[in-house]
């Protein structure tokens, strides 16, 4: 419901009471899936931008396939977006993953590994493609 919500305010609302914590100042664009398994393994910082149709897996496993004997495909682990980040529009965070703070990741992209702060990340799987201080003056 919070993620096809157009109302800023409300789908923040909708999402914390949903148990994921969002920091102050964070914009949650619309589109936003988290998939955890009710576990509370996502956590968003403060003055973070996430674009519409982003989607966050903290929880991946093959279900009822015959797959989900092979224990090492099934991961569960947290997601961390660390503040001042910019997630954007279609990127897909993998289990496991930390944002580092002042971080981009490209719109698009496959997030599989951690990203350091101020690192940008582009691409499927994501590959560092630069760093925010070749940004600033």
């Amino acid at each position: 419901m919070a993620a096809r919500c157009f109302i800023p305010k409300l789908r923040h609302f909708l999402y914390r009471r949903s148990g994921l914590p969002i920091g102050d100042r964070t914009f949650v664009n619309m589109g936003l899936t988290v998939v955890d398994d009710y576990k509370n393994l996502v956590t968003i910082g403060s003055r973070v931008a996430v674009a519409p149709n982003v989607t966050l897996i903290a929880s991946s496993d093959p279900n009822n396939s015959w797959l989900a004997r092979i224990e090492r495909l099934s991961k569960c682990q947290a997601i961390k977006l660390e503040d001042d980040c910019w997630i954007g529009a279609g990127a897909i965070i993998m289990p496991g993953v930390v944002v580092g703070e002042k971080a981009i990741v490209a719109a698009g992209a496959v997030v599989t590994k951690s990203i350091g702060p101020g690192e940008i990340h582009a691409g499927v799987p994501a590959r560092r493609i630069g760093d925010i201080k070749d940004y600033i003056a």
